[in-house]
Order: C-alpha cells, then sequence, then structure tokens
C-alpha cells in the first residue's frame, strides 16, 4: 500500500469516528444502519468492517475517544496546576470535575446525547467498554488522587478515593439530575449558574478533605 493510500485510509477512519459519534448521539446505537454511517461519512460500506470489526467495534472506538478526550483534558489542567506553584485542594477538585460538568450541563447538546450513550453502555459491567473505562478513568483517578495526596498527607489514601468517588457522584447526580432537583429548591438556579454549582461543590468536599486530615 503506498503511502497515500495510507493517508486515504487513515482519513476514513477519522471521519468514521467524527461522524458516527454525531449521529450515535441523535439516533442512538440501534437507530442506525451502518450503511447509514458510511454514506454519511462518504466512505466505502467496508470501510466500519476494515477499521473497527463492527457496528459495535465502531460504537465503542467513539465512546472511548470520548473518554480519553476528557480524562486527556483533565490531567493537562492539572499538570497546569500543579506547575502554577498555587495548587490548592480546591483547585484540583475543580478540575476533576469541571471539564465533565460543561459537556453535561448544555441542553441537547451532541457531547450530552453522547455521555448519556456512554453511561447506559457502562452499566453492561462485562461489556468491553466497561472494563476499558475502569482501566482509564481509575488511572485518571489515581493521578489526583496523588495530587490531592501531597497537599493533604495526613489524609489517608482510602479516604482520599471515597471523597473522589462522592465528588464524582455529586458532579453526576447535581448535572444530569438538575431538573429533578431545581423542584426542590428553584430559587438555587442549578442549572442555570453552572460556576456558582461547581464552587459550592468543590467547598463540600475540600472542607470534608480537610476535616479528615485535620
Amino acid at each position: 500500500m503506498t503511502p497515500r493510500s495510507d493517508d486515504s485510509a487513515h482519513n476514513a477512519g477519522e471521519r468514521l469516528l467524527e461522524v458516527a459519534a454525531a449521529l450515535f448521539a441523535r439516533y442512538g446505537f440501534d437507530g442506525l444502519s451502518v450503511r447509514q454511517i458510511t454514506t454519511a461519512a462518504n466512505v466505502n460500506l467496508a470501510a466500519v468492517s476494515y477499521h473497527f470489526g463492527s457496528k459495535e467495534g465502531l460504537f465503542h472506538a467513539v465512546c472511548m475517544r470520548k473518554i480519553r478526550a476528557s480524562n486527556r483534558k483533565k490531567i493537562e489542567l492539572l499538570e497546569a496546576v500543579e506547575q502554577s506553584g498555587d495548587a490548592t485542594v480546591e483547585r484540583i477538585l475543580d478540575v476533576f470535575v469541571r471539564p465533565t460538568i460543561m459537556i453535561l450541563s448544555v441542553p441537547d447538546s451532541a457531547n450530552l446525547l453522547m455521555s448519556r450513550l456512554i453511561m447506559a453502555e457502562l452499566e453492561k459491567r462485562d461489556s468491553a467498554i466497561s472494563r476499558l473505562f475502569r482501566e482509564e478513568v481509575r488511572a485518571v483517578s489515581d493521578r489526583f488522587a496523588a495530587a490531592i495526596k501531597k497537599i493533604l498527607p495526613a489524609v489517608s489514601e482510602e479516604s482520599i478515593r471515597w471523597t473522589l468517588i462522592f465528588h464524582a457522584g455529586a458532579m453526576l447526580h447535581t448535572t444530569t439530575g438538575a431538573a429533578c432537583l431545581s423542584l426542590i429548591y428553584p430559587e438555587l438556579n442549578i442549572s442555570g449558574d453552572t460556576g456558582n454549582t461547581i464552587e459550592r461543590m468543590v467547598k463540600y468536599a475540600a472542607a470534608g478533605l480537610r476535616a479528615l486530615g485535620a
């Protein structure tokens, strides 16, 4: 195969990933055929099998691409905080949740819809994507736990991990369930003031960590 054809094959795979992400977000996994995806991506019908093995393989690749992109962003932001010379527990906890919250807080966006598909897929605990998710997210979570441990050495690693789990849970519950939660205290403007929501969530988690180290 010539370099030119290699480039063409690579471009076809990239187009499939980009186009499929938007289509899966809009129609779901079952609402699409391979032909619809390849037609929209303007590639050969066999391209899905060639690059990803099947429609399911393409879907998993799309999901993992989203997850890895989010993880890379978090690590980049964490490294920037550490290199600033002014790393605090609050800043680290903020970076841990902010990228995801900003995605989930945009109603009906392609990223939000794709995130919902990913979360539904992760409920299938024995699926290939759930196993990959555990490996990917565990590594990122451990990286954040180590950063917090440097600032609060008196807090045990187990307690830090529990705090990150609670922090992530609060993030997901508050963002995906904002419509329901707003019925309880509509004056808090949970979904309308994302910055304020993040700030309060971070303060709550940081206070818990500091109390554990006191």
